[in-house]
Protein backbone atom coordinates (compact mmCIF):
# COMPACT_ATOMS: atom_id res chain seq x y z
CA UNK A 1 0.00 0.00 0.00
CA UNK A 2 2.73 2.59 0.75
CA UNK A 3 4.20 2.13 -2.75
CA UNK A 4 0.79 2.67 -4.40
CA UNK A 5 0.14 5.75 -2.28
CA UNK A 6 3.58 7.16 -3.12
CA UNK A 7 3.02 6.49 -6.84
CA UNK A 8 -0.36 8.23 -6.65
CA UNK A 9 1.30 11.16 -4.89
CA UNK A 10 3.94 11.41 -7.63
CA UNK A 11 1.32 11.17 -10.38
CA UNK A 12 -0.55 14.13 -8.93
CA UNK A 13 2.62 16.17 -8.31
CA UNK A 14 2.04 16.68 -4.60
CA UNK A 15 3.93 15.70 -1.47
CA UNK A 16 1.28 13.67 0.34
CA UNK A 17 2.93 11.63 3.10
CA UNK A 18 2.70 7.85 3.10
CA UNK A 19 3.42 5.34 5.86
CA UNK A 20 6.91 3.91 5.31
CA UNK A 21 6.97 1.92 8.57
CA UNK A 22 5.40 -0.21 9.92
CA UNK A 23 4.36 -2.36 6.97
CA UNK A 24 0.71 -3.19 6.44
CA UNK A 25 -0.33 -6.49 8.03
CA UNK A 26 2.64 -6.62 10.41
CA UNK A 27 2.15 -9.00 13.36
CA UNK A 28 4.19 -8.46 16.51
CA UNK A 29 4.54 -10.31 19.80
CA UNK A 30 5.14 -8.56 23.09
CA UNK A 31 8.00 -10.13 25.01
CA UNK A 32 7.18 -11.16 28.58
CA UNK A 33 9.58 -9.67 31.12
CA UNK A 34 10.65 -6.77 28.88
CA UNK A 35 9.39 -3.42 30.21
CA UNK A 36 6.51 -2.02 28.14
CA UNK A 37 8.41 1.25 27.59
CA UNK A 38 11.05 -0.72 25.67
CA UNK A 39 8.53 -2.44 23.37
CA UNK A 40 7.69 0.11 20.71
CA UNK A 41 6.91 0.33 17.00
CA UNK A 42 8.83 2.72 14.74
CA UNK A 43 6.58 5.07 12.77
CA UNK A 44 8.13 6.64 9.67
CA UNK A 45 6.73 8.51 6.70
CA UNK A 46 7.91 9.08 3.17
CA UNK A 47 7.16 12.19 1.13
CA UNK A 48 8.13 13.53 -2.25
CA UNK A 49 10.07 16.76 -1.84
CA UNK A 50 10.95 18.68 1.29
CA UNK A 51 9.99 17.42 4.77
CA UNK A 52 6.67 18.71 6.04
CA UNK A 53 4.65 18.68 9.26
CA UNK A 54 2.57 15.50 9.55
CA UNK A 55 -0.04 14.16 11.94
CA UNK A 56 -0.13 10.51 13.00
CA UNK A 57 -3.46 8.88 13.82
CA UNK A 58 -3.77 5.68 15.85
CA UNK A 59 -7.10 3.87 15.65
CA UNK A 60 -8.78 6.96 14.21
CA UNK A 61 -7.56 9.37 16.90
CA UNK A 62 -4.87 12.03 16.55
CA UNK A 63 -1.81 10.70 18.33
CA UNK A 64 1.11 12.98 17.58
CA UNK A 65 2.30 15.75 15.25
CA UNK A 66 5.87 15.63 13.96
CA UNK A 67 7.83 16.19 10.74
CA UNK A 68 7.92 13.72 7.89
CA UNK A 69 11.67 13.18 8.24
CA UNK A 70 11.46 12.19 11.94
CA UNK A 71 10.97 8.67 13.29
CA UNK A 72 8.71 8.41 16.30
CA UNK A 73 7.97 5.38 18.49
CA UNK A 74 4.54 4.14 19.53
CA UNK A 75 4.35 2.01 22.72
CA UNK A 76 2.90 -1.36 21.70
CA UNK A 77 -0.57 -2.18 23.00
CA UNK A 78 -2.27 -5.53 22.57
CA UNK A 79 -4.77 -5.78 19.74
CA UNK A 80 -5.34 -4.63 16.19
CA UNK A 81 -4.27 -1.06 15.43
CA UNK A 82 -4.60 1.18 12.41
CA UNK A 83 -1.92 3.82 11.84
CA UNK A 84 -2.62 6.67 9.42
CA UNK A 85 -0.61 9.73 8.45
CA UNK A 86 -1.63 13.09 7.03
CA UNK A 87 -0.01 16.36 6.11
CA UNK A 88 -0.87 18.79 8.92
CA UNK A 89 -4.33 20.25 8.30
CA UNK A 90 -5.22 17.59 5.70
CA UNK A 91 -7.07 14.27 5.85
CA UNK A 92 -5.02 11.06 6.13
CA UNK A 93 -3.42 9.93 2.88
CA UNK A 94 -2.01 6.54 3.88
CA UNK A 95 -2.71 3.88 6.50
CA UNK A 96 -1.61 0.43 7.65
CA UNK A 97 -2.97 -2.15 10.08
CA UNK A 98 -0.79 -3.91 12.66
CA UNK A 99 -1.59 -6.68 15.15
CA UNK A 100 0.14 -6.90 18.54
CA UNK A 101 -0.19 -10.11 20.55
Amino acid sequence: QPRRALEASLAHGNAAPVVASPSDGLRLLRIPGVPAKRQTIALRTRVVGAPLPVVWYVDGQVWRQTHSDEEIRWPMELGRHRFAVAAAGQPPTSSVTVWVQ
